[in-house]
């Protein structure tokens, strides 16, 4: 069943359920922090603009974050899923509108209480930060793919960052799911439609990947793509969020999306974004 919450609704109606990225032995872990809605696919989950007043950890499916420009084009900066967080800074109004691309299931989180644990414990103010830090990373990242690369170069380049956006379906043969369309990989790399769609079919012929189907790919020759992407084996083993995808896609997070998993000891309270 999938519902439309306000932002003021959600706030007010959160359940005692323990939020996962508080630590176990944390003072606030059973206070009445989170909820979870589901959302269908193309379902309006925060409209830019409105005020901050919950922050979103996504539970299941992938989102896109968009912008709509002045002439009516949509420009998506950004696609999220599994293990991010969304609603950073933790004050002031929305940078972006989020949709959700397939089902999807989100954990809000109470602003008035997100900010208590930042002035309780240090350790849950320095992840705020630090997730802040990766996600300005990623816009530095996408302005130098949209300002300095070719089309060939940015399909590459936003094939070989799978783990910021996809999950892997077969580890051993490299099954990359891929969520959105190809219209919204266009508007997220600057193209067009028919281009992307072009691309792909290149890099098909030359044997750099395999289409499975329209929303499943392998990735045959990552050093090919690598070298058509411009990027050094360093850029590719210090993506920002790459060892957080890495470790969700072993289920070790979330099994079965039944709820929050223990954190390991010594684990921080958020998983870099």
């Amino acid at each position: 069943m999938y519902y439309v919450v306000s932002q003021k609704e959600k706030c007010l109606n959160s359940q005692p359920i323990t939020a996962s990225f508080i630590k176990e032995d944390s003072s606030l872990k059973n206070i009445n922090l989170s909820n979870r809605v589901k959302y269908h696919p193309d379902q309006l989950i925060i409209l830019e603009g409105d005020k901050i007043e919950c922050l979103y950890e996504i539970i299941s499916g992938t989102v896109r974050l968009y912008k709509i420009l002045n002439d009516g084009r949509r420009f998506i900066t950004n696609f999220c899923t599994k293990g991010d967080i969304i609603g950073l800074p933790t004050g002031g109004n929305y940078f972006h509108s989020v949709e959700a691309v397939s089902k999807t299931t989100v954990r809000y989180y109470n602003m008035g209480q997100i900010k208590k644990m930042m002035e309780t414990e240090p350790g849950f103010a320095q992840d705020i930060v630090h997730m802040a830090h990766n996600r300005l990373n990623d816009a530095c990242e996408q302005m130098i793919t949209l300002a300095r690369k070719n089309p060939e170069e940015r399909v590459a380049t936003f094939l070989l960052n799978y783990p910021k956006w996809s999950s892997v379906s077969n580890p051993e043969n490299f099954i990359i799911n891929i969520p959105m369309s190809r219209l919204d990989i266009a508007d997220h790399l600057g193209l067009t439609q028919e281009t992307v769609c072009r691309v792909l079919s290149k890099f098909k012929r030359e044997g750099l990947i395999e289409l499975l189907r329209s929303d499943q790919l392998i990735l045959k020759k990552r050093k090919e793509l690598s070298e058509c992407a411009k990027l050094s084996d360093e850029d590719l083993n210090t993506s920002p969020r790459s060892f957080k995808k890495a470790y969700n896609m072993c289920g070790d997070r979330y099994p079965a999306d039944t709820g929050p998993a223990k954190m390991p000891q010594g684990q921080s309270h958020l998983q870099p974004s």
